[in-house]
């Protein structure tokens, strides 16, 4: 009895692609139309999945990711397949590739089984098994600080959660008005800068402050700029300077004494890490918001270890809630190269108790904030230069 299990052979000249490095290859094999009356018997296998193992894949299928850092309240799905998982569709190269993408909002019905509070150590373990896929590379990066789920943030807000470099750019600028205009810029910002940008795909603002009253310097507004990549800052900065924006550039500078402008880069484990830009929004009123900025200054060959520092410590310290609780971490970047002091490093703050700040401004600090273990006590092995700013949004600032 001829059974489909014979070898039939396959014509020369044809090229079947397959990894570099394969876990199991399934040649096909071609046979004939077999006649319902030919008396053939026929033994039907149902076939196992085809499974990678332990190798890398080409293109990974969707699975949901373990819960993950960054802006709480929203379910992302990483393109990642599990060891041992079929994938299809798959694609020579980009065997790297790690992405997640937003399912579900902070506002919206969450069509899984409930979560429950997620164990930090475990999350970055099961980071690691993602990884496991490419296990033949040591590189690790625990980039994941000790954060809960929670229903809180803003819904519109897309950021992709990665322990991969960021792939967004962050232009800061600091505004020192001239007082009885200050106004005319906040305008041109809102007016002009905000829909320019949002006609394209290169940038979009993010935010638009004012530094509060009697907090420092008067006359002072803040603006945040993301952008897609390097080549999208040359084009903006091309436009600026003898572009379309030119002219705007030169309205901007008869309302304001000085700008003093920095690039900067989202760390590997901050919230906001790559923002969606298409998601921004570009219109719309919110209220005003106070934000935290703290500007610290490492001590020379101390960046890393301050970085690593204020992620295991700091960072976690934020989410204890407590009656002193007064800060949420939306971001943390980093001076990217070229910027006039590299060992800068931004913690980006908004206020989520605004009526506790009194208490911050009248009072000395307990002697139990400032007692070995505390950050405030063990942040001093790696930086004692730093400054705070009180910042307040415009209400018509696009991200809250």
């Amino acid at each position: 009895m001829s059974t489909l299990r014979e070898r039939i052979a396959e014509p020369p000249g044809e090229v079947v692609a397959g990894d570099l490095e394969p876990g199991a290859e399934i040649e096909p094999v071609r046979v004939g139309a077999v006649p319902t009356d030919a008396g053939v018997e026929v033994e039907l296998v149902a076939p196992q999945s085809t499974t990678l193992g332990d190798e890398p894949v080409e293109q990974a299928s969707r699975m949901p990711s373990a819960s993950g850092v960054g802006q709480r309240g929203e379910i992302v799905d990483v393109e990642v397949s599990a060891p041992a998982e079929a994938v299809t569709q798959t694609e020579a190269g980009d065997r790297d590739r790690r992405r997640c993408r937003l399912l579900e909002r902070g506002d919206e019905a969450v069509p899984l089984l409930p979560h429950g509070l997620v164990d930090g150590t475990h999350e970055r373990s099961l980071v690691d098994k993602v990884g496991a896929q490419d296990a033949h590379r040591g590189e690790r990066q625990a980039c994941l600080p000790h954060r809960e789920l929670s229903d809180h943030g803003p819904p519109w807000r897309s950021v992709r959660r990665s322990c991969q470099p960021a792939r967004v750019l962050v232009l800061h600028e600091t505004h020192r008005l001239v007082g009885a205009h200050e106004d005319e810029l906040e305008a041109a910002f809102r007016d002009r800068w905000l829909p320019e940008l949002a006609a394209g795909d290169d940038a979009r603002l993010l935010w638009f402050l004012r530094r509060a009253f009697g907090t420092g310097r008067g006359y002072e507004a803040v603006t945040i700029t993301a952008l897609r990549d390097g080549a999208a800052y040359e084009r903006l900065a091309r436009r600026v300077q003898d572009g379309d924006l030119r002219s705007w550039a030169a309205d901007v500078d008869r309302v304001r004494h000085q700008v003093a402008g920095k690039l900067l880069l989202p760390v590997a484990w901050s919230p906001l890490h790559d923002v969606e830009l298409g998601t921004v929004p570009v219109d719309g009123e919110h209220p005003a918001t106070l934000y935290m900025e703290d500007a610290a200054w490492p001590y020379e060959g101390k960046l890393d270890a301050y970085l690593d520092a204020a992620r295991t410590h700091y960072a976690p310290s934020l989410e204890e809630e407590s009656a002193r609780s007064l800060l949420e971490l939306r971001a943390v970047f980093q001076a990217a190269l070229g910027a006039h002091r590299r060992r800068e490093v931004i913690l980006w703050q908004r206020v989520t108790h605004p009526e506790r700040l009194p208490r911050l401004l009248t009072t000395e600090l307990p002697t139990e904030v400032k007692a070995p273990g505390t950050w405030m006590h063990e942040g001093l092995a790696f930086r004692d230069d730093w400054e705070s700013r009180l910042l307040r949004t415009a209400v018509w600032s696009p991200m809250d």
